[in-house]
């Protein structure tokens, strides 16, 4: 409890033109650092990446898959992947969405029903470089929360906290609000002001 008082009293402190206890709210709890998977929040990316690892193990598991065939050029920056042969194309097809699309259709037949899946998509430079150079076998890890599809345990934990750690639709704890409004009351320089102007502020 007391490493998350003084982790919101930082924020606070570096935080600027912070009029009353909702503005505090907000400025902590855009700079605080959630967990996609339960209601856990940090204040470092590094903290986030040892909580996943320790406690949603599971969202972090790569499926490895041969890379057969493709249409990657060298440059490619972006590669759409059908999910079920990982055949992929980059931004550079005539109509990337299209392709794919009409790919995953000619699985129909050998597909179960209602198993077809939407092609995913690919910005990490390592998978794309692995589909350029054509190596036979890619690890892929999935993110479970987007589908986006990265090439390694640190790519999907990098995603995870630039992608999908900020505090929206999270439902944020009373205990949580407490904390901040706690440390917006313990904080010497608030209290100063606070004495100087009496009751012209609200905080």
């Amino acid at each position: 409890m007391q490493e998350m008082k003084d982790a919101v009293a930082r924020i606070l402190n570096s935080a600027n033109k912070i009029k009353n206890t909702g503005d505090a709210i907000t400025a902590v709890l855009n700079k605080l650092i959630f967990c996609p998977f339960c209601d856990e929040y940090y204040a470092d990316s590094s903290a986030l990446s040892e909580h996943i690892i320790s406690k949603h193990a599971s969202h972090l598991t790569s499926t490895a898959v041969t890379v057969d065939t493709h249409e990657v050029c060298e440059g490619a920056e972006t590669i759409y992947i059908c999910p079920h042969c990982h055949f992929a194309v980059d931004e550079s097809c005539t109509s990337p969405t299209s392709t794919m699309t009409s790919h995953i259709d000619s699985h129909s037949i050998s597909l179960v029903p209602n198993t077809k899946m939407a092609f995913q998509i690919s910005n990490d430079s390592k998978l794309i470089d692995t589909y350029i150079n054509g190596s036979v076998k890619a690890e892929i890890y999935l993110c479970s929360v987007c589908s986006s599809i990265l090439s390694s345990k640190e790519a999907l934990l990098r995603h995870l906290y630039l992608s999908h750690s900020d505090s929206n639709g999270k439902n944020v704890s009373a205990d949580t609000i407490k904390i901040i409004e706690d440390c917006v009351e313990e904080l010497p320089e608030r209290n100063a002001v606070k004495r100087k102007y009496g009751s012209k502020y609200s905080f």
